[in-house]
């Protein structure tokens, strides 16, 4: 399940509402056991450019539907999906 939402994030499901609340306000968008993703719609329009909001939400997925926990990995396999970013020195995205 993917949520488009803003943190703290509130879903209502048929016996009640669970509740989601980002442990930082870094946080963009998180992936709950591999079966829901949420991403905060405000955080995500705030990230400076379209390909770096698009690896964003990339990394989600990758996360969820690929089962990569590692940070770094993840970032990894996105620049190589995905053209419009790389991975730079530091191990952050660029834009290409």
């Amino acid at each position: 399940m993917v949520v488009l939402a803003t943190a703290p994030f509130q879903i209502n499901v048929s016996s009640g509402q669970l509740s989601f609340h980002p442990r930082n306000d870094e946080v963009i968008n998180v992936h709950i056991e591999d079966v829901l993703i949420l991403l905060d719609c405000n955080k995500i329009m705030q990230v400076p450019s379209q390909p770096l909001r698009i690896a964003t939400i990339l990394e989600e997925f990758a996360h969820a539907i690929m089962g990569i926990n590692d940070e770094l990995l993840v970032s990894q396999v996105v620049a190589l999906l995905y053209e419009g970013v790389r991975i730079n020195e530091r191990g952050q995205y660029e834009v290409v």
